[in-house]
């Protein structure tokens, strides 16, 4: 029972996601964790990999529960963990009936389609997909499996959110904006989380980096979508150009050894830091002079956001949504095809202007729709709708 509002039980809902990781839509679920009014409702988690994450213990610490219902198994005398939705299926439903959650909020792309139909079945009320990417790789059953789990998601959606609206048609209609289910909710983020420089000297220091280096970052996991092999080729034309010029790599993969091996095989591997995953990201941006994110997919990537909110000048490919430039003039949107040496030249540019101060920074972010305050209020705001408890929205604008 909430002892702020004797006699009214917390809404009771169930985040969705792979696992509580450095992957984008986990962040976003952790940063819900982190904001949401606990009031007013009562947030677990519950996650479909085989290992729940490194973040188990921050979700905790948030209050969560963390609930691990693995789609893969492993059986005895197989090598390799196989997929098995059918156990998926019954552990998900057994949960959802034990722990009687009001919403079930999932952030799974296509696999949502299975995970909206299981909290259907389950009687679960409001039933929320959402949206992070433009296309999904996960089609392991087929030709017919995005088509079957649209289908899912259509039937068994009370919701439907996207992180921006190029991210809608990829699990909803192409005709979204006319169902009143759906809708763009925007991500948001703290811009007093970022543009301090107070460690930026410390964190070069603990990296490996030279005081003086001119450093391009880049924050994601290693997968082909993110293109990180290609700023290798870019690091290799900026050096002739910028001669004290250095890449900073933050995020792990299965694709990380190939960089690695690329940037050995140009000779580079001295002017390369591989941070690995972090969870102190706007320490490591301080350590940053700009910003590169050749993305070969993407619907609206949080370090991009991220990035200008620490000041940093940012070039992207055409790929990338405009949506996402959210700084005045600090985003530059290049087409991939053009080469190595056109975006070496751009970064060399943007190395020279130099970083946004962060007064400018925090005006332009608290006054859009990328304010952290304003998308917790919103989703707040939808949960409470779908709840049948909207006459709870004042508690959330007041406060």
């Amino acid at each position: 029972m909430d002892t702020t509002f004797p006699g009214r039980e917390k809404i009771r809902v169930l985040q969705v996601i792979t696992s509580v990781t450095f992957g984008g839509a986990e962040q976003i679920a952790l940063n819900i964790l982190r904001q949401y009014d606990r009031s007013l409702f009562h947030m677990d988690v519950c996650t479909v990999a085989s290992s729940s994450g490194d973040h188990v213990h921050e979700a905790e610490e948030l209050g969560a529960t963390v609930h691990s219902c693995p789609l893969r198994q492993r059986y005895p005398g197989l090598s390799n963990r196989i997929y098995h939705p059918l156990r998926f299926w019954r552990d998900l439903y057994q949960l959802l009936r034990r722990e009687r959650y009001e919403i079930v909020h999932s952030h799974m792309n296509l696999f949502s389609g299975l995970v909206m139909w299981i909290a259907h079945s389950a009687g679960v009320r409001v039933r929320i997909t959402h949206s992070h990417t433009v296309l999904d790789g996960y089609q392991v059953w087929g030709p017919l499996y995005p088509r079957l789990m649209r289908y899912l998601i259509a039937r068994h959606s009370t919701c439907g959110l996207g992180c921006a609206r190029i991210a809608m048609p990829a699990l909803f209609s192409t005709e979204w904006q006319r169902d009143p289910r759906y809708r763009v909710l925007y991500t948001g983020i703290d811009p007093g989380h970022f543009g301090n420089l107070s460690e930026r000297e410390q964190v070069r220091t603990e990296l490996g980096l030279p005081q003086d280096a001119r450093v391009i970052g880049h924050v994601g996991s290693f997968g082909r979508p993110k293109g990180q092999a290609f700023l290798i080729d870019i690091l290799f034309e900026l050096v002739h150009i910028e001669p004290g010029v250095w890449l900073l790599f933050v995020g792990d993969g299965l694709l990380r050894p190939e960089v690695e091996r690329k940037a050995a095989i140009h000779n580079l591997q001295g002017r390369v830091v591989f941070a690995g995953a972090r969870r102190d990201i706007p320490r490591i941006l301080s350590a940053m002079d700009a910003f590169a994110f050749p993305s070969l997919y993407e619907a609206l990537p949080l370090a991009v956001l991220e990035a200008q909110a620490a000041g940093l000048r940012c070039v992207v490919s055409d790929f990338i949504t405009p949506e996402v430039d959210v700084v005045p003039g600090a985003v530059v949107h290049l087409p991939l095809n053009l080469g190595p040496a056109v975006w070496a030249n751009n970064l060399h540019e943007a190395l020279a202007l130099g970083r946004f101060d962060e007064a400018t920074v925090r005006r332009f972010i608290e006054t859009s729709p990328f304010s952290n305050q304003r998308s917790m209020c919103e989703l707040q705001s939808i949960y409470l709708a779908l709840a049948g408890k909207s006459g709870l929205k004042q508690i959330i604008v007041e406060q």
